[in-house]
C-alpha cells in the first residue's frame, strides 16, 4: 500500500522509545539536477540537524514522503550499510499498479547516522564530470544556500550494493530488479583505518 513508512535510527536505551524521544528530519527537496550532458538526474535533499537538537533524544526519524507530504509507499526493505562515518540506505517505491511484479523505483541515500541529518558536503557525484563539487549541489534561492543532495533516485528497485574503492574516490554500485547496474561516485570518508583494540605483550625477565 501507500502508507507512510519512516526511516529510524534509535540509540540503545533501557526505556520505551516513542516519537517524542526522536528528532524529526524531513525531505526538503526532490527534483532534477543537470548532469554534464544536460540530462536531468533526480535528487533528494534531507533537512540538516541543528546544534543541540539531539539533546535528550534517543534517536531520529525521517518520514519517507515527498516534500509536499504525498505518501508513495516508499519503504526501507534493504539492510542499511555503513560507508565509513556515513549511513547508506536504499529505499524502494513499489510498482503499485501490479504489486506482484518487479519494478518500481526508489532512492539511494547517505546521511549522518547519529543525527539522521543531511551531510553538508558533497557525497555524490551527480553530474558525471568526475569531480564532486558545487556543480553537484542543488542551487539555493534567496536566503537559502546551496545544498548537497542526500539521495539519488534509482531507475529501478535497487538491491543491496557494494562500495568499490578507487584512486580518486569510491563507487557505490549494485543491480536493480530489472537486472540493470546502477551506481554513483562518492568520496572516501575521513574515517580511515583506525586501531580498535590492542594487547600488551610482556617479556619474561
Amino acid at each position: 500500500d501507500k502508507s507512510v513508512q519512516p526511516w529510524y535510527g534509535n540509540r540503545y536505551a533501557k526505556t520505551l522509545v516513542t516519537a517524542a524521544n526522536l528528532a524529526t528530519r524531513t525531505i526538503e527537496y526532490e527534483g532534477p539536477l543537470k548532469d554534464k550532458d544536460g540530462k536531468d538526474v533526480e535528487v533528494r535533499v534531507i533537512s540538516a540537524s541543528k546544534e543541540g537538537d539531539m539533546t535528550g533524544k534517543l534517536g531520529w526519524k525521517l518520514d519517507l514522503v515527498t516534500p509536499a507530504g504525498t505518501a508513495m509507499g516508499e519503504r526501507m526493505v534493504v539492510p542499511n550499510l555503513f560507508d565509513g562515518n556515513r549511513l547508506l540506505g536504499i529505499s524502494r517505491i513499489p510498482n503499485n499498479s501490479d504489486p506482484c511484479n518487479v519494478g518500481g523505483n526508489g532512492w539511494l541515500m547517505e546521511i549522518d547516522p547519529f543525527t539522521g541529518g543531511r551531510i553538508d558536503s558533497g557525497i555524490f557525484g551527480i553530474n558525471g564530470d568526475g569531480v564532486i563539487d558545487n556543480k553537484d549541489a542543488v542551487a539555493g534561492t534567496g536566503d537559502n544556500p546551496s545544498r548537497y543532495p542526500s539521495g539519488k533516485r534509482t531507475d529501478g528497485s535497487l538491491n543491496p550494493v557494494v562500495i568499490i574503492p578507487g584512486k580518486n574516490g569510491n563507487l557505490i554500485e549494485g543491480s536493480n530488479q530489472d537486472d540493470k547496474i546502477e551506481g554513483v561516485p562518492t568520496p572516501v570518508t575521513g574515517l580511515g583505518a583506525k586501531r580498535v583494540a590492542w594487547r600488551e605483550i610482556l617479556r619474561d625477565g
